[in-house]
């Protein structure tokens, strides 16, 4: 395995678990002490980790969405799959910026289906549809966000108003029975969130397995919000009997 390779690796790891240990790291890569420091520092210099205490930690504040987008791809990718079960030709729907939701366009783009309305607030949807004339998409404009490549603002929740979708298609980088639906605190993404959510008749949950039995310093939804919640089949057995219990819709890809 080469740096490159071994750190994106190493980044994939510490993001299933927030954070972990020097010495874990070095065990589960089979590097030495100066081998796994050699990679961290990249990682921590490029923003996308910080190290604290013989930890490294996920700095989410700072992953770029360019960074986020090939962590745990292969869940994603099922999840993904698994929710393009719930679209219909002639679905009118909501996908959020999330790279989730990135993976289930993808999906989309090269499915059979007619007449699909897509509005969604990321700056990263546009290539994907350009050679699929069977489905629209709308890109919602509005002031972006260079960090997590979207549009926030008035101007992005006004085009979401003119709309109505059968289905709305988000993520959240934390699920919890008490934590409920949360991520870091940006006021600015909540509420095209929430105005998604509000223009929709269904709402579709999709996290990966890493996820579960996490809470962020802000809550965006209720688990009740939800009329799905799309995971993989990596999912805790004890995570998902506390949902069920909760009466949440699992749904296991």
């Amino acid at each position: 395995m080469n740096k490159y390779h071994r750190k994106e690796k190493i980044l994939d790891y510490i993001s299933g678990k927030n954070s972990s240990s020097i010495d874990e790291l070095m065990q589960h890569f089979s590097v030495s002490v100066s081998t796994i420091h050699r990679d961290l520092n990249m990682l921590e210099r490029e923003g996308r980790i910080e190290k604290v205490y013989g930890r490294a930690m996920l700095k989410e504040e700072k992953v770029l969405y360019r960074s986020r987008i090939d962590v745990n791809v292969e869940l994603k990718k099922k999840i993904a799959k698994k929710a393009l079960q719930f679209i219909e030709n002639g679905d009118c729907i909501f996908l959020d910026q999330s790279t989730t939701s990135f993976y289930l366009a993808e999906a989309l783009c090269s499915s059979g289906f007619n007449n699909i309305l897509v509005i969604s607030n990321s700056a990263f949807l546009s290539d994907l549809f350009l050679k699929n004339e069977k489905i629209d998409l709308v890109v919602t404009g509005g002031m972006l966000n260079k960090e997590l490549n979207c549009f926030i603002g008035p101007q992005t929740i006004k085009t979401i108003n003119d709309f109505n979708a059968n289905k709305f298609f988000l993520s959240s980088s934390y699920v919890s029975v008490k934590g409920g639906i949360s991520d870091i605190y940006q006021i600015d993404i909540i509420e095209v969130k929430l105005k998604m959510l509000q223009k929709s008749k269904e709402s579709f949950l999709m996290v990966d397995s890493t996820k579960f039995g996490k809470t962020g310093s802000s809550k965006y939804f209720e688990l009740s919000e939800m009329d799905y919640i799309i995971t993989d089949s990596k999912i805790l057995e004890s995570e998902v009997q506390a949902f069920k219990r909760n009466g949440s819709q699992l749904i296991i890809a």
